[in-house]
């Protein structure tokens, strides 16, 4: 270990540490996101019971489902299906729930983002952060990583086709890429140049796209089951 930390350079180290800040960034984000994805079930009292409360600080909306999901503390999510609600105006609403949802936030007195979505949606990962402080960091992150690697000519683990899939369609690209590219993060330049590369073909990492965002998915699950 000596030896090894011995041939880090000083540009060494802080090229390690701006990834390592980055891939955190990218890491919190995503961590919000997937907390997002699996909510407790809850009653549509209890929906009311916390914007009444003022606890709510972000909903979204399912139109097509009737199925509502709220943040409360900005960390623990909870979702409802809700019951069909007739339009409160003399005129017909397009959607009568999402008019109850509107007019509830409005009583609240609470400052509640409301994100109207349709179902089967499949958005950008990092707009799904629902902090907007957060989610500002993940995407200036994940653009300047995708930006980082087509201006990269050289690659060890893919080649730009293969980094694209995984960035675009496997969306799990830009922290591995933080993590293994051009070298793994824990590797010193010293390392790179005498370990020779062996980039995948686009074949193969569009192959990866679709394959690890199941893989990691189950892991999640699994998971999310155990607790």
């Amino acid at each position: 270990m000596a030896t090894m930390t011995g041939q880090w350079r000083a540009t060494d180290w802080i090229t390690a540490g701006v990834r390592l800040v980055v891939l955190l960034v990218l890491l919190a984000g995503g961590g919000s996101v997937v907390l997002a994805a699996f909510p407790d079930v809850r009653s549509e009292q209890d929906l009311v019971a916390d914007l009444d409360a003022g606890r709510v600080t972000y909903l979204e909306y399912q139109r097509d489902f009737d199925e509502v999901r709220w943040s409360v503390d900005g960390w623990r999510w909870h979702q409802t299906t809700l019951a069909p609600h007739p339009p409160t105006t003399n005129m017909s609403a397009a959607d009568p729930n999402l008019q109850w949802l509107q007019q509830r936030i409005e009583a609240s007195g609470a400052d509640v983002t409301l994100n109207v979505r349709e179902a089967r949606q499949r958005e950008w990962w990092p707009g799904r952060v629902t902090w907007s402080p957060l989610q500002a960091l993940t995407v200036v992150a994940w653009i300047g990583t995708f930006a980082l690697m087509l201006a990269t000519s050289r690659h060890r683990y893919g080649n730009r086709w293969a980094w694209f899939w995984l960035f675009t369609v496997g969306q799990l690209g830009a922290p591995l890429y933080l993590l293994l590219e051009t070298r793994p993060l824990w590797r010193d330049r010293a390392w790179s140049d005498r370990t020779p590369a062996n980039p995948v073909s686009g074949g193969v990492g569009c192959l990866w796209s679709i394959l690890l965002p199941i893989a990691a998915s189950l892991v999640l699950f699994a998971v999310v089951a155990a607790v």
